[in-house]
């Protein structure tokens, strides 16, 4: 036993003090090739979804749904005609630059459902907030400047339609005379 901790101790300091043997050396270089490789990937498939998101805005246009008791509708035709409405809204990227770089007519925000039913909203002052608190605390600030003019809030999300419970919520939530929506649909 006190012959071997002395060995041991010697095998340590030759380790260190040599450093990694060759196996060690050209594993570290494989590594950082791999690592080089990757990042090349990842920013050509970021330059290709930049490019399909540039394609997909070309494709895709904002419109104005039926609002409410407006000049054009009654609560009850703007009502009736809210499912199908909402029934062209098309999948988008939150960070496509139709939605991200949307010029808002009035005071408002956005609001996008990610695939997993998690609400993001963006305020007036581009603050992210997430769930229905951030979606209720962004519709508070907004009615705060409203100053008489209908909020414009625009409604993604990462798939098409909304009949999800999550979607639904926020519909209930919008879907008044004093706020105009506007969804993402095919030109």
């Amino acid at each position: 036993m006190r012959f071997l901790s002395p060995i041991i101790i010697a095998l340590t300091f030759l380790v260190v003090c040599i450093g990694p043997g060759p196996a060690q050396k050209n594993d570290d270089a494989d590594k950082k090739q791999r690592r080089v490789e990757l990042q090349k990937e990842i920013h050509e498939l970021q330059e290709k979804v930049a490019e399909l998101s540039a394609e997909l805005a070309k494709l895709s246009t904002i419109i104005e749904i039926p609002r409410p008791n407006s000049k054009t509708y009654t609560t009850e035709e703007a009502s009736a005609l809210l499912p199908k409405s909402m029934a062209r809204s098309r999948a988008i990227n939150s960070q496509n630059p139709l939605v991200a770089e949307w010029k808002n007519p009035t005071h408002g925000f956005r609001v996008h459902v990610k695939a997993n039913n998690d609400i993001e909203t963006v305020n007036f002052f581009g603050e992210k907030q997430a769930g229905m608190s951030g979606l209720k605390s962004a519709l508070q600030l907004s009615e705060g400047m409203q100053f008489g003019n209908p909020l414009s809030v625009l409604l993604t999300s990462d798939k098409d339609g909304w009949q999800t419970d999550t979607k639904q919520q926020i519909l209930k939530t919008l879907f008044r005379p004093s706020i105009q929506l506007y969804i993402v649909t095919d030109k």
